[in-house]
């Protein structure tokens, strides 16, 4: 039985002191048939760079950035990219 590619959509704005843990939550966990999602929503901080350095250590990451549209617009840019069945995390601000 082939399993189902789970896609999570985390948006993140200004989230440099929890990107990572929530990045690695996601990696930890134990169905493996999943890409994640991140779309940064215009940080200034430096979530950015955080997300590339994780895109680069885990191809099933993918990374987008955008100017500042709201958590709405964040998951709705997620959405499009999403191969699989999709559950959202909650956007922080």
């Amino acid at each position: 039985m082939e399993r189902e590619l789970v896609s999570i959509i985390i948006p993140a704005y200004n989230v440099s002191a929890y990107i990572s843990r929530g990045i690695k939550s996601c990696i930890d966990q134990t169905y493996k048939k999943i890409e994640i999602i991140i779309v940064d929503d215009g940080s200034t901080d430096c979530t950015w760079d955080i997300i590339c350095g994780w895109q680069e250590s885990d191809s099933r990451i993918k990374a987008f950035r955008q100017e500042n549209c709201g958590v709405s617009v964040s998951r709705n840019v997620g959405l499009k990219h999403s191969g699989g069945g999709v559950y959202s995390l909650p956007g922080r601000r």
